[in-house]
């Protein structure tokens, strides 16, 4: 009996244990208005790209922190059927996505950058700038329709490839325009 029980509890817990993997934008500022598209005429446009590797769609998972590495959640982006917390690329796609606005009128964001669940806020005062992790389950990686990845394979660990790009106007004596962005590494 005490042997059925350990298989039954190690069958639980490897059923319910799930290969994760992820990769973090580390620091972002989105505060120019939702059409202001780029450059923006003040203020900064910070725009996450991701790329899936997958043969099939891959659903995503993004939680966003404020500066002092607290969570402040996310709502769901201003599309009917939009998720507070999940998101989708389509199969061998790339998006384009505003962490803080939905921007459709600016030409940044597409339909399913659109999808994507903003920033939400538990300070005080709104803000528009923060960290997020975007993360998905290795097992819905699939290296070619129908055919999966190990769960701890390089396959999976890589199914979604992100860079950041931020456009800011610094107003002074003379305006100036800074552009900066850099590839995202894999995380955990």
């Amino acid at each position: 009996m005490k042997k059925f029980m350990l298989v039954a509890l190690l069958l639980a817990v490897g059923v319910s244990f799930a290969f994760a993997s992820s990769l973090k934008v580390p620091w972002f500022v989105d505060n120019a208005d939702a059409t202001s598209g780029q450059p923006p005429a003040l203020g900064a446009v910070g725009v996450i790209f991701l790329a899936s590797n997958s043969a099939e769609d891959l659903t995503c998972y993004i939680q966003y922190y404020n500066q002092d590495g607290v969570e402040v959640g996310s709502v769901a982006a201003g599309v009917p059927g939009a998720s507070a917390t999940t998101f989708s690329i389509p199969a061998l796609a790339s998006i384009a996505f505003r962490p803080v606005a939905d921007d459709s009128a600016g030409n940044v964001e597409g339909a399913a950058g659109r999808l994507v669940p903003n920033r939400g806020t538990n300070e005080a005062t709104p803000k528009k700038n923060g960290s997020c992790k975007i993360s998905w389950e290795d097992t819905a990686v699939a290296t070619a329709p129908g055919v999966y990845a190990a769960p701890d394979s390089a396959e999976a660990k890589t199914a979604v490839q992100g860079a950041y790009r931020n456009v800011a106007v610094v107003s002074g004596t003379d305006s100036r325009l800074m552009v900066y962005g850099h590839l995202l590494p894999p995380g955990a």
